[in-house]
């Protein structure tokens, strides 16, 4: 059996055991009802800390916390797929939003897709858990073809899997796609320096950039590609291999044709959407880091930094432990003695872009870098330190060869696994969180009738996306890309939006604005604990309303002393008749006609955005609605009769995507009041049908189609010896 035979044979087996000791602890988690991840944090939210019989918790997570947008979407993703829906829509949070077109959901994940075998209450964990197990393998699987020894990689593997990327954040996004930079790093270096089947090596290649470009975040998934790419290519060039680099663009962008369905949407949104990377000057902490930030940068690099040292940032550090570093330490040592140059090359760049300083004010300027942050890249170091860790292994045991002994190495492994502890959020906790207490406040809204619509201001009531879980409509959103639509609505109830939250979360106090109760929002929610303010703008206006408006009119409907329930009066009905029609072409006119109404106190017109040249007609009727039904997720049903041509109004977000049926006939949707859809119908009793796709989707899975039929023709079509596939395997001492 020839070498490459038998490290193939052995990283099997290693994969193999880390995914039954996954499987092993998630069922334990699922018959013991716990949780590793950090949902149980939801159960911290008013709404549901007013059924909880033991001592109130002290609330971790602010509004602004990337907790709050990610979570209540992973449990409506795994919710609609258990269903049996495509998750092309959510109809919850801030009038509806496309979670494909957020990508943060990341739908078509196979982690995601993974977790459909357990309960709701351990999805995540199981995301969590196999995250770390696929992140071991896979640092173990590149450590050998790195030419380290199998001791080397089981003792220092540990340093990424377990970094805090990898098991402290407080969801999941990381670990998801940053589990798989080894595996990338390892199919890229395979791609360039061929041992065996180079075509096989390609399609994995490929397929591992597809699984990361369908991962929860874009800004992580850029610094896996590019971190990968860089190991692959430093290698093959220190080897002279500089001829092969043609190949990994071109698997590059066979893996991104690859995952077209799941980002082409999302270029849409980016293109429609409001994001505040660009819209605000909190766009980026990344290139501004000065000298200042290190040492507590470096403190939290080897966990030596009592808690609060660096405030906000310290659940994005990895943490590596003084084990690790002391031993990354020696092997760039080794490796500069040595002049293996691509490890020197790994390292000094990973430091140099995750920890930035003056030298890279130049990414400012840069498209896609300047967006990124400082935590986004930090989950590079860990693999990094590892790669030097384990060279230094290997030269410790040529040096010293009792540190071969198993029982020396268990230990060793043990106090990598163990660096960090205080910073693990790796333990067991009971009660998922994705259970809904009977609050006195959501008993009250179950028992009001017909579809309602919920806001709130600033306060951990109802967290922003919370109504994904409670399927209470909150016109209140939280995500990194926003309708522009959406944005233009909430500013023009309140100026102030992007002083009172963080720039991705929309909040105010004026609940009972004219355009709040003309978008159907009935209620609203009063929290009794506020959260600390976030400014998008640091020169904007402070305010320091964190409370509702409250009117005269409000009436209090419930108060169980964390949460006081409002009932807004005068709410316009979910779907209406459109009144007087101001007629407009574009989405400028549109937020200026409506400006001019709010200023004028005038809320007796509807704006219609239609395409120039269409004659909308006289569309006076009104409408008795029958019958209303949400079918699926994407699609509702309505039945009305108009007296006259009317203009249906439905009071739900429209987004490019959304169609129309009346009686089974094609008929156009036109954007009503910035917002809401309009389906223009004539007298009489008519069915409508609205649908969603979102832009793209159908070209971006025909594209992945098309590429997977490509790359399988690829492997088992015309095979014929490549004479590249000679063993470039070279010994530890030469690499």
């Amino acid at each position: 059996m020839d070498g490459a035979t038998s490290d193939t044979r052995w990283s099997t087996r290693v994969t193999l055991g880390a995914l039954l000791c996954a499987a092993l602890v998630v069922g334990g988690l699922v018959l013991t009802d716990s949780d590793v991840s950090a949902t149980p944090e939801v159960r911290n939210d008013l709404l549901f800390r007013a059924a909880r019989t033991e001592a109130p918790l002290t609330y971790r997570h602010d509004d602004p916390s990337g907790y709050v947008q990610f979570f209540p979407g992973s449990v409506f993703v795994h919710r609609a797929w258990r269903s049996g829906e495509v998750p092309l829509w959510n109809p919850y949070s801030g009038g509806g939003f496309s979670p494909l077109r957020r990508l943060q959901d990341a739908i078509f994940h196979p982690l995601r897709l993974a977790s459909l075998v357990v309960p709701e209450r351990q999805a995540e964990s199981f995301a969590v858990v196999f995250a770390v197990a696929l992140a071991y393998a896979g640092t173990c699987v590149l450590l050998l073809r790195l030419g380290r020894s199998r001791q080397a990689a089981v003792v220092t593997s540990g340093a990424f899997a377990l970094s805090a990327h990898m098991c402290t954040a407080v969801q999941v996004e990381f670990p998801v796609v940053y589990a798989g930079l080894p595996w990338l790093a390892a199919a890229f270096d395979a791609v360039l320096l061929p041992r065996v089947a180079p075509r096989g090596a390609a399609v994995g290649a490929a397929l591992l950039v597809a699984v990361t470009v369908a991962g929860p975040h874009p800004g992580v998934a850029l610094a896996v590609v590019a971190f990968a790419s860089l190991i692959a290519v430093a290698r093959a060039v220190s080897l002279g291999a500089a001829r092969h680099l043609w190949r990994l663009p071109a698997m590059g962008l066979a893996g991104v044709a690859l995952g077209a369905a799941a980002w082409v949407p999302f270029v849409f949104e980016v293109r429609t959407g409001w994001t505040y990377k660009y819209e605000t000057t909190l766009g980026t902490l990344y290139a501004p880091i000065s000298w200042k930030w290190w040492p507590s940068m470096v403190a939290g690099l080897v966990d030596v930094a009592p808690p609060g040292t660096y405030g906000e940032l310290m659940d994005a550090f990895a943490w590596l432990g003084i084990p690790v570093a002391a031993l990354a330490v020696a092997g760039l040592g080794m490796a500069l003695i040595a002049r293996i140059r691509f490890v020197v090359v790994v390292v000094v760049v990973a430091f140099a872009f995750a920890m930035p300083g003056p030298w890279m004010e130049w990414a400012r300027s840069v498209p896609g870098l300047w967006t990124l942050k400082v935590w986004y890249l930090f989950g590079i170091l860990p693999l990094a330190a590892t790669l030097a860790a384990a060279l230094a292994w290997d030269g410790l045991i040529a040096r010293a060869p009792i540190l071969g002994r198993g029982w020396l190495t268990a230990v060793v492994a043990l106090l990598i696994a163990t660096a960090g502890p205080a910073r693990s959020a790796l333990w067991v906790r009971p009660n998922g969180g994705a259970v809904e207490p009977p609050s006195a406040v959501l008993q009250a809204l179950r028992r009001e009738p017909g579809p309602l619509r919920v806001t709130a201001p600033p306060g951990h009531v109802h967290l922003q996306n919370l109504a994904s879980i409670t399927r209470i409509d909150d016109v209140r959103t939280h995500g990194a890309t926003l309708s522009r639509r959406y944005h233009r609505w909430f500013s023009l109830i309140d100026p102030q939006v992007l002083s009172r939250a963080y720039p991705s979360t929309r909040v105010t106090p004026r609940v009972d604005h004219a355009l709040m109760r003309s978008f159907h929002v009935g209620y609203a929610l009063e929290p009794a604990l506020v959260t600390n303010e976030w400014k998008a703008d640091p020169q904007g206006a402070p305010t320091n309303t964190r409370h509702i408006e409250a009117s005269s009119a409000l009436e209090l409907m419930v108060d169980d002393g964390w949460v006081k329930l409002w009932r807004i009066p005068a709410v316009r009905p979910r779907v209406d008749a459109a009144r007087a029609l101001v007629v407009v072409h574009d989405v400028d006119a549109a937020e200026a006609a409506l400006r001019r109404m709010s200023e004028a106190d005038i809320d007796t017109h509807d704006v219609v955005e239609v395409p120039p040249l269409v004659d909308v007609g006289p569309r006076r009727g009104r409408i008795e609605l029958h019958a209303w039904s949400r079918p699926s997720l994407r699609t509702l049903r309505l039945r009305v009769t108009a007296d006259a041509p009317a203009l249906v109004v439905v009071q739900e977000l429209y987004e490019d995507g959304w169609t129309a049926t009346v009686d089974g006939e094609p008929a156009p949707v036109w954007p009503t009041n910035l917002v809401a859809r309009g389906v223009p119908v004539p007298a009489g009793t008519h069915d409508i049908e609205l649908s969603y796709v979102p832009p793209g989707f159908v070209a971006g899975v025909v594209c992945s189609v098309a590429t997977l039929c490509g790359l399988l023709g690829f492997v088992f079509l015309r095979r014929r010896p490549d004479p590249q596939t000679r063993d470039t395997h070279t010994s530890p001492s030469t690499t």
